[in-house]
């Protein structure tokens, strides 16, 4: 049923992609055309963990393609202190600027992963993969293991429950926003939700107890997300799963979520 339900959304959006494409092409036929909707190709964070969508059908619209979550490893100093040039967009208002050496930045990227991955390694998980794309195709390699969290102290609180607060907030006024349907203050309020969102999730990443896992199954994942080098740890290689499918991972329940709010929209993050 979730396959189907896949094809039919990457079938629907890659028709939706056919139109704009044919029309913008009506419009002006001399340029390429290429999308990045981000987050696996669902546009925003929320969705990612249930239903990440990798575009196939789309893709045959475009010109060329970008990776998800793909960036230069650095600031553009550092790609042209390494050889790499640029071609300016003398049509753009902005001084849009292309980079002209995939492969330079391929190298860059790999040596940006390759770096935090040893780092990740040295904390002795039994793998660490890497990926500069961390798609849909990618994380069904992995399952997420059950995770054990370390009691809220003090500190956090005090950061965790502004955030929350602030969140109750901007929920209200973006309810408000809809109801008036002011799209624009909508979507204003839904990128500042999401922001929250990721900050509190961060938080509760910090009470991982990562010495709770099997480290001799355990690993993770060293990625880019939107430009941002991202590690996600105390995963577990599906395909071991399937080769010993009685192992247990407990969990102390002492150790489990410290707050509603907190828990959610740490589900609401990507692996």
């Amino acid at each position: 049923m979730v396959a189907a339900y896949r094809r039919f959304a990457d079938d629907l959006i890659g028709r939706g992609y056919g139109e704009v494409a044919r029309f913008v092409r009506s419009i002006d036929p001399n340029h390429l055309l290429g999308a990045r909707t981000g987050f696996g190709g669902t546009g925003q964070a929320w969705p990612v963990p249930m239903m990440p969508f990798d575009l196939a059908s789309g893709a045959a619209h475009l010109d060329f393609t970008s990776p998800e979550g793909y960036a230069l490893a650095g600031d553009l100093d550092n790609y042209l202190a390494a050889g790499g040039s640029v071609r300016t967009d003398l049509f753009s208002e902005e001084g849009t600027q292309y980079l002209t050496d995939p492969a330079l930045v391929d190298m860059m990227l790999g040596e940006k992963l390759e770096a935090m991955a040893a780092v990740v390694r040295s904390e002795g998980w039994a793998w660490v993969d890497v990926f500069s794309d961390y798609g849909f195709a990618e994380r069904q390699q992995h399952s997420r293991l059950e995770r054990c969290y370390l009691p809220e102290y003090a500190e956090m609180t005090s950061a965790r429950v502004p955030l929350e607060n602030k969140y109750h907030e901007l929920e209200a006024e973006h309810e408000k926003a809809s109801d008036a349907e002011d799209w624009d203050e909508s979507d204003k309020l839904t990128g500042q939700m999401e922001d929250i969102e990721a900050r509190l999730a961060a938080l509760k990443e910090t009470l991982l107890d990562v010495n709770a896992f099997d480290k001799t199954i355990a690993g993770a994942v060293v990625t880019m997300d939107d430009g941002d080098l991202v590690v996600h740890r105390g995963l577990e290689r599906r395909a071991a799963r399937k080769a010993s499918p009685n192992v247990q991972h407990p969990c102390p329940k002492r150790n489990r979520a410290v707050s509603l709010i907190s828990r959610w929209a740490y589900s609401m993050a990507p692996l």
